[in-house]
């Protein structure tokens, strides 16, 4: 549709130079093969999936929400490309979109993709969108109505003495683990008195 898809600092650079350069242009391609250019570089899949004319909601937090439910989440090792994360966002869309919109910007601790990824699969799982909603209010601010309400504040209080403890996968498998026994207990209203790690995921992965 003539719109410069890529290369708006080199043709600036001519511009800047007064010379001639020869380049090759490629007309009439769909706006979707956007997604494909330079990804040998360090364009990331943000970059690429903005380029290719993804949906605006596809940002970057959704699509670490989205890399953590298709790799680590179900076990799976090796980089997805920009079209395999798009396409699993779409598919997952409304349980993603739920557990983006329900939790609190600027609380690096306690609102990882790790996290945010844990409500998706809660939601996916039929757990009452009010008590998710609730549960991500209760780890934002720190306050409960009663000790029905204290797995919340087993869980953050465990990330915020564990949150330099690493970021590799063992860690982040823990803190989803711990994440579903909390958001499972807190919506059947019980209390604990310490937050145990489960031996596996209480959640599935939303498609699954």
């Amino acid at each position: 549709d003539g719109t410069l898809a890529d290369g708006q600092h080199r043709l600036r650079a001519v511009v800047i130079s007064g010379l001639t350069v020869r380049f090759l242009v490629f007309r009439g391609l769909e706006k979707k093969s956007g997604i494909a250019i330079d990804m040998h570089t360090q364009r990331s899949i943000h970059d690429a999936l903005k380029i290719g004319g993804s949906p605006e909601w596809i940002n970057k937090e959704v699509i670490s929400v989205s890399r953590v439910l298709m790799g680590s989440m179900r076990k799976q090792r090796g980089v997805f490309s920009a079209g395999e994360v798009e396409e699993f966002a779409i598919k997952n869309s409304e349980p993603i979109k739920f557990a983006v919109s329900a939790t609190a910007r600027g609380k690096k601790t306690i609102s990882t993709a790790p996290i945010v990824a844990c409500y998706a699969c809660a939601y996916s799982a039929g757990e009452p969108e009010e008590m998710i909603r609730r549960f991500a209010e209760v780890m934002s601010t720190g306050e409960i109505d009663g000790p029905h309400e204290n797995s919340a504040i087993r869980l953050r209080e465990w990330l915020m003495v564990n949150s330099q403890a690493g970021s590799g996968d063992s860690f982040r498998s823990s803190v989803v683990r711990r994440t579903m026994r909390a958001i499972y207990a807190f919506c059947r209203r019980t209390p604990l008195s310490k937050l145990i790690e489960p031996a596996d995921m209480i959640y599935r992965v939303p498609g699954e």
